[in-house]
């Protein structure tokens, strides 16, 4: 506990511990304070504790005997040798932590040597020779650190310690004095202060009996002031040219250890034998436990939630925590401690009733049974009221009611009008009616006879009523454990909570709390089925679902910053109005709740509700709430509301081939993607109720809500890059907003790899392309070959027709020619004869007429004039026989065509032509047609038109076409290279356009 710290960084610490709970006059004790005791069965390597320290980032941190021990609230990690090989002892008497979070111990055996521990890295350094005894830490406000011991002042530089000589200079010790930043210690009978990095005495030869310690310690509670100490007495100086001695404590137990000063500057001192606290002028000695007066205290820390922590010599590690809930029990003279019902009269005295036992009354110290118990003629009590005229009801078996306190009780039975049977809650109305609810439904009393019975009949959905509320306007809301209703003028309207679908029996809510807010919203507390908020005409339902910590609702008492307090069989519950108002109107998903139980004072949690008076709440917004193990009196102005978001940490990350990766860079083989996180959330006061919720960017972006549970578990990872990221919320639902993160990436498997893949891309579009252009060489080749044969077909076909002609011309036509001769002979031998000479004329005209056809057929299997005069003459005159022939409108412009083709494919486009033009004249039924040739940028373009019938090209495809000849149009296009559109349709038209290039037609 050796430490000393310098008063500016002091005050940064004070003002950064935004939770501070002084002691206020009360003693550190286990009347005050809740303790909770660690040791060694919960993870402390040894029950002796020689110090406690709190790093900034939250952690406590502990020195054993047994190793360096750090704490979250939850788990201890022990580092010793073992584990953490650069240690060289695990002997730890004290620690220091400076401002960069280093750990510094002092071992208890290697008093020569000091070692610094950060992030789980440790190096030591050997001070000087010949030390013999322990240091002293200090730290400089430029975050220089030292150690003094035995008279000498070592510096740490970064890599060593180095002994700086201390200066006695005036002129320095004027600007050390006046300097506001400087850190102090003290050596013999002398006091020095760090001034730019150099110590320099600033007083000496001061008047005291012994020698000083080395720790020096800016007074927290005033400017200017000092503490020195000795081994036997604290001396408080306030210092400007002169040291001046203000006051002196002398102490019971000598052997002074150190001082501690809490958030609110309390003043604790260690010494040989305990710690004491300074209260007034004088430091007492602690005696925190009642029963076990002789515990040795060591150490004692308050961490940054408010709560203390005392290290003591072989018994442990304690926490107190500030009660705020206290109980009224069996110490304090409740015998039984099942509590019904409780009030407070106007005389001051409170009133508590117990299950089928005694009344108590409460005088603010002791519980006693009251002597109004001796006038009742029972004692089940479920109920107790005062009502306006100071008489004092009691609900039993029936009610009872003394007219004045401590006279004897009248009883009302079925003489009176009472027929019904166990008083659950008593109230009064505006009018001074008194309103009692029973089993049996609900009797109403006007001061001299019960006037009114209110039952199922009436409408109320079941007689058991258990609690009553009367509204401004004198509505009285009415609380069954089968519903909730509002009666005005006796007439009585049932206020669904709950939709009921199809039910043969219609079950509400048991209603056992009615609460009004400032606003006329109502809140109805139920058991079992959460809270309910009527606003208006709108019912809106919370329950866990929504935030809250429990379904059941006993009570529902406002305090004045809008929280309610409830409650339930698992503590008493606390919520903002607000968030709730948030949630109802879709603004917020839950609404963030608190609880309070066994850890804040409580005997049980578990509150009693159902009856009616059944809290008390005082001028200063304390309260009394009924249990089932006496009344608990809550503090509200004293609850330890912690608003410190937890810290939130990874602390250790594994798979199968490695208990600690590193969580800087994690990357991870695609065959051993197993993963194990371990986390943790710092949380002192209550950690078992902080809860935590992760996820794995990248694989599931939903948050998965962990609850308790510290550790997340990937069994296999797909290869890829993740971030991964928990959070957690503290004891009083406060979240972490940003929590923790670990960037995780798994490698793929080589086949997986960009590169790879790339290679693999390449190689496959290197093949594809392969195969692509060698099927593009074979189709090309085989095109080729296609277009070869089909131009040997034509050109065969174009021999045969040749010959064909050749022989109709030669053979054919001459031998008509010769009969048309011979006709003519005999016509001339028969002239005599006109009979015979005219037969004759008719077989001439015959012949003549069959040579014609012979010519014709001929020359359109032997195009003449394409041989005898080329090409653009045979399209010419091909054209002007169309236009002798048609009968319809015939255009054409013929571009020149000669040289253009070798000869033997310039029958191909005459073809092509004659063709286009036999089926316009066949099949079209044109009233207009023409052809287009041009001669343009090195292609003959082509177009046939005429507005005729058309076709269905689609059908006519999948059927020969050799009828209007497509297929001879085509396979001619493609022989000489061209390209063919033809755009057609039934009623509609024909235009065939035809491109052919006129390069690349060589012989």
């Amino acid at each position: 506990m050796k430490k000393n710290i310098y008063s500016f960084f002091l005050l940064f610490l004070f003002s950064f511990l935004s939770v501070q709970y002084p002691l206020n006059g009360q003693t550190l004790d286990d009347q005050n304070y809740m303790v909770t005791r660690f040791t060694m069965d919960d993870g402390l390597p040894q029950n002796s504790i020689n110090e406690i320290q709190q790093s900034s980032d939250g952690y406590i941190w502990i020195a054993t005997f047994s190793g360096l021990v750090r704490f979250d609230g939850h788990d201890f990690k022990i580092f010793n040798r073992v584990n953490t090989p650069c240690l060289i002892a695990d002997e730890f008497l004290n620690i220091h932590i400076s401002s960069d979070d280093s750990i510094w111990l002092f071992p208890a055996t290697l008093n020569t040597v000091v070692t610094r521990f950060k992030d789980g890295n440790c190096e030591s350094f050997k001070i000087a020779d010949g030390i013999s005894s322990s240091f002293a830490f200090l730290e400089d406000f430029d975050g220089t650190f030292w150690v003094i011991n035995e008279g000498k002042p070592y510096r740490y530089n970064g890599e060593e310690f180095e002994e700086i000589i201390p200066l006695d200079n005036t002129e320095l010790a004027n600007k050390a004095l006046q300097n506001e930043n400087g850190g102090w210690f003290g050596l013999g009978k002398n006091l020095y202060r760090i001034y730019d990095g150099v110590p320099i005495k600033v007083f000496d030869d001061l008047l005291i009996n012994e020698n000083l310690h080395s720790y020096v310690y800016p007074n927290p509670e005033k400017e200017r002031s000092i503490l020195v100490d000795t081994e036997s007495s604290i001396s408080e100086y306030e210092f400007d040219k002169e040291l001046v001695l203000k006051e002196k404590y002398h102490l019971e137990d000598p052997f002074f250890l150190g001082m501690e000063f809490d958030n609110n500057r309390n003043v604790f001192i260690s010494t040989a034998n305990g710690i004491a606290q300074k209260v007034n002028d004088s430091f007492e000695f602690l005696k925190p436990f009642k029963d076990q007066p002789n515990i040795r205290l060591k150490s004692i820390l308050q961490d940054n939630e408010g709560n203390y922590w005392i290290g003591t010599g072989g018994d442990g590690l304690f926490r107190f925590r500030k009660k705020f809930i206290s109980m009224i029990d069996k110490e304090l003279g409740l015998e039984n401690e099942k509590v019904l019902s409780i009030t407070k009269l106007e005389n001051g005295k409170m009133l508590i009733s117990t299950n089928c036992s005694e009344v108590y009354e409460w005088d603010g110290e002791r519980a006693k049974v009251s002597p109004l118990q001796e006038l009742i003629q029972s004692n089940c009590f479920w109920s107790i009221f005062e009502d306006s005229k100071e008489r004092i009801w009691f609900g039993a078996g029936e009610p009872h009611f003394m007219e004045t306190y401590g006279e004897p009780a009248l009883q009302f039975g079925i003489d009176q009008g009472f027929d019904g049977y166990a008083v659950f809650a008593t109230t009064e109305d505006k009018n001074g009616h008194v309103w009692v609810a029973s089993a049996s439904g609900i009797f109403i009393y006007d001061g001299t006879n019960l006037i009114r019975t209110i039952t199922e009949e009436d409408g109320l959905y079941y007689n058991d009523s258990r609690v009553m509320f009367e509204d401004d306007d004198g509505t009285m809301w009415v609380g069954t454990n089968g519903g909730l209703h509002t009666v005005k003028n006796y007439e009585v309207t049932r206020v669904p909570l709950l939709e009921q679908e199809g039910n043969e029996f219609e079950k509400q809510p048991y209603v056992r709390a009615i609460h009004k807010d400032e606003e006329g919203v109502f809140w109805i507390g139920t058991y079992g089925d959460g809270l309910f908020r009527i606003k208006g005409d709108e019912v809106f339902r919370f329950t866990t679902a929504q935030g809250l910590f429990d379904n059941i609702a006993s009570h529902i008492i406002e305090d004045a910053s809008g929280f309610f307090w409830m409650g339930t069989n698992r503590g008493i519950q606390r919520v903002s109005r607000n968030h709730l108002n948030l949630v109802a109107e879709s603004e917020m998903d839950q609404v963030i709740s608190y609880s309070y139980g066994s850890a804040d004072g409580m005997n049980s949690p578990e509150t009693n509700g159902g009856f009616q008076p059944s809290y008390i709440v005082e001028e200063n917004g304390d309260f009394y709430l009924p249990t089932v193990a006496g009344v608990a009196k809550v503090s509200v102005s004293n609850a330890n509301i912690n608003h410190i978001p937890p810290p939130v940490y990874i602390e250790a990350v594994k798979n199968n081939f490695s208990e600690d990766l590193d969580k800087e860079d994690l990357n991870l083989e695609y065959d051993n993607s197993f993963l194990e996180i371990k986390y943790t959330a710092i949380n002192f006061s209550d950690p078992s109720k902080v809860r935590f919720k992760y996820r794995l960017l990248g694989l599931n972006d939903q948050w998965i809500d962990a609850g308790t549970r510290r550790e997340a578990v990937y069994t296999k990872l797909p290869p890829g890059d993740y971030t991964f990221q928990v959070t957690a919320t503290n004891n009083d639902g406060v979240w972490n907003d940003e929590g923790a993160f670990l960037s995780i990436s798994v490698i793929p498997p080589y086949w997986q790899t960009v590169w790879f893949l790339s290679i693999t891309i390449l190689l496959l579009l290197g093949a594809i392309g392969s195969i692509f252009l060698k099927r593009t060489q074979r189709l090309k080749q085989e095109s080729e070959r296609q277009r070869a044969f089909t131009e040997r077909l034509i050109e065969s076909q174009e021999n045969e027709r040749r010959r064909i002609a050749m022989e109709l011309h030669d053979g054919l036509g001459q031998q008509i020619l010769v009969i048309k001769n011979r006709v003519e002979l005999a016509k001339l031998q028969f002239k005599e004869n006109p009979e015979l000479s005219e037969q004759l004329g008719e077989i001439e005209h015959s012949a003549l007429q069959s040579i014609e056809d012979v010519r014709t057929i001929s020359h359109d299997l032997r195009p003449v004039l394409l041989e005898k005069f080329g090409l653009t003459d045979a399209v010419i005159n091909l054209c002007e026989q169309m236009e002798k022939s048609s009968k319809f409108d015939w255009s054409y412009h013929i571009d020149t065509l000669d040289n253009i083709f070798p000869k033997k494919k310039e029958i191909n486009l005459y073809r092509i032509l004659q063709e286009a033009c036999n089926n316009i004249l066949k099949h079209s039924n044109a009233t207009q047609a023409s052809l287009t040739i041009k001669n343009v940028d090195l292609s003959i373009f082509i177009t046939i038109y005429d507005d005729g019938n058309g076709f269905d090209l689609d059908q006519l495809d999948q059927k020969t076409s050799s009828g209007i000849g497509l297929t001879g149009i085509k396979e001619r296009v493609q022989t000489l290279k061209g390209k063919l559109s033809i755009q057609t349709n039934t009623q509609k038209g024909t235009t065939i356009k035809i491109q052919i290039p006129t390069e690349g037609h060589a012989e």
